[in-house]
């Protein structure tokens, strides 16, 4: 009893070990993707054989329909294919150029040789180029091999070359041409609303059509008429494909347009005369010639693009513009546009500096006055006109006096009345020059002579007023000279008395101009005994 239990135990330890191995190789199948292998096998359908550009022979692959598949893309990945090529001389496995990446139905693939592989193009005339190989004479095997299901799509065995006699193999059947998109379309510009009659021109068997008109219209009609309500530029775009999947689009650029509008904008559109106006035009499209006219009778600048006009008197203008390209011409039109007031007499103003100081004076005046004067008149007092007609000028007063300021301010409504501020500029007289002695002659007397006409040199001597010739010594009363008369600024005479009471020796000599300026001449005479 004891045995046939323990029998049981080990039975059913065998069973649930066999359960847990089972479940283990399930759950490791379905990680390696074992399972996943079989779910998608890849599958294509193509037709191999063997084609000659350049004289160089190469195999081309036609997928005749099926799956898409991928070349050179990382392995164990769905429609992955490999291509391999048992040659005399060994067995290769090809590698896609760039542009053949994609084996997709209705594609044609091409494997030829080169010094360094067989590689795999969509473009045939790789062929010519120079590192481009004939194919090993002899027969070759092409292998196509699903990389993640790792079995055989499908093979092609041929010969190549002259030798040995190439064992017949069925012809591959001929691709179907393919579709090339291209229509005409009449006519291709004109008036707004535009009709245009669009002719599908395609080749390749064409099975559908699809078009977009460029205005937000759509059609599938393989010939159609369409109504484009608006001016503009327009993109048509065709597309086309065939049975086998294969399309080809088509689009044209500038396909409809509609006549030009005119359209323009000025600036400033309102202000006092004389108003000068800045006229930009906005027309839609490119016209090639402008007529304006600007309502004042004034054809200055009327065919250029963007003109600039002056109105030089008050009025309200009607403005219009005609723009013209080889296709026609449009017309727009803006009453009153521009509206032109009449203006305002000026207030004349003005302020300078300096308004006092010694002649000579420069003195810059200012123009403040109002309502923007376009000319002036300036009296600046002093008889002299020069820069009386510039709006800031710059005077200079020669002489000294008081002088009276007047300004009269002009612009296109009129003239200001004159504005006279009197004694607006001061221009006093230079300070005198201060005298000076250079010797006199005599310079010695005695005791009670006298002499007449003491000739004094030096300069600074004043002509007009009252000059003063004085000799002065420590402890005496002056000796004042007499007859004072200055003959030149470098030259007096004066009359001199000396008293008996005057002491011997230097004195000096001591001159004084009417404005009270002086110059002392030390010892410069002598008193003698």
């Amino acid at each position: 009893m004891t045995d046939e239990r323990a029998m049981s135990e080990t039975v059913a330890i065998i069973l649930i070990l066999c359960l847990v191995i089972v479940m283990a190789a399930i759950v490791l199948a379905f990680t390696t993707g074992i399972f996943s292998n079989l779910a998608k096998p890849a599958f294509v359908a193509p037709s191999m054989g063997t084609v000659t550009q350049s004289g160089k022979e190469a195999i081309s692959l036609f997928n005749r329909g099926g799956d898409t598949l991928y070349l050179d893309v990382p392995r164990l990945q769905y429609n992955t294919m490999s291509v391999y090529l048992d040659t005399p001389n060994g067995t290769y496995l090809a590698h896609s150029a760039p542009d053949a990446g994609e084996f997709s139905p209705g594609t044609t693939l091409y494997v030829y040789k080169t010094a360094t592989g067989y590689p795999i193009t969509r473009n045939i005339s790789a062929l010519a180029s120079p590192d481009a190989q004939s194919l090993p004479q002899g027969t070759i095997t092409v292998r196509l091999v699903d990389d993640h299901a790792q079995t055989l799509i499908s093979s092609w065995s041929g010969t190549v070359g002259a030798t040995p006699t190439p064992t017949p193999t069925p012809t591959p059947p001929v691709p179907p041409a393919p579709v090339v998109a291209s229509f005409t379309r009449s006519p291709v510009q004109g008036v707004v609303p535009l009709t245009v009659s669009f002719t599908d021109t395609s080749t390749g068997s064409v099975t559908s059509w699809h078009w977009s008109l460029g205005d937000g219209g759509i059609s599938t009609e393989r010939n159609l008429s369409h109504t484009y309500a608006e001016p503009g530029w327009y993109t048509v775009t065709l597309v086309v494909t065939n049975a086998s999947g294969g399309s080809s689009t088509l689009a044209w650029n500038n396909c409809v347009k509609g006549i030009l509008r005119a359209a323009f904008s000025g600036e400033p559109v309102s202000g006092t005369a004389p108003l000068t106006v800045r006229f930009t035009d906005q027309t839609y499209r490119d016209p090639t010639s402008w007529s304006w006219n600007f309502g004042d009778g004034d054809a200055t600048n009327a065919t250029e693009k963007n003109p600039v006009h002056t109105f030089s008197h008050a009025g309200t203008f009607t403005v219009s513009l005609t723009a013209s390209d080889p296709q026609g011409a449009d017309t727009v039109t803006k009453p009153g546009y521009v509206t032109v007031s009449t203006q305002p007499v000026p207030v004349a103003g003005f302020s300078a500096t300096p308004r006092t100081g010694t002649a000579p004076l420069t003195v810059s005046f200012m123009d403040t006055s109002t309502n923007t004067p376009t000319a002036w008149s300036w009296n600046f007092g002093d008889g002299d006109v020069t820069n009386a007609t510039q709006k800031d000028p710059v005077h200079r007063y020669a002489s000294a006096g008081s002088f009276d300021v007047t300004l009269t301010a002009t612009n296109a409504g009129g003239s200001s009345a004159p504005l006279t501020v009197l004694g607006y500029i001061t221009v006093n007289e230079p300070p005198l020059p201060a005298p000076v002695i250079s010797w006199l002659s005599p310079d010695y007397l005695r005791h009670g002579q006298s002499h007449t006409d003491v000739d004094v040199e030096g300069s600074g001597f004043v002509e007009t007023g009252t000059t003063q010739v004085i000799l002065r010594h420590a402890g005496d009363a002056d000796i004042v000279g007499e007859w004072v008369k200055v003959l030149r600024p470098e030259h007096l005479i004066f009359d001199l008395a000396i008293p008996g009471s005057a002491t011997p020796g230097d004195w000096n000599v001591v001159v004084i101009n009417p404005d009270g300026q002086s110059y002392t001449l030390v010892g410069g005479f002598e008193v003698r005994d």
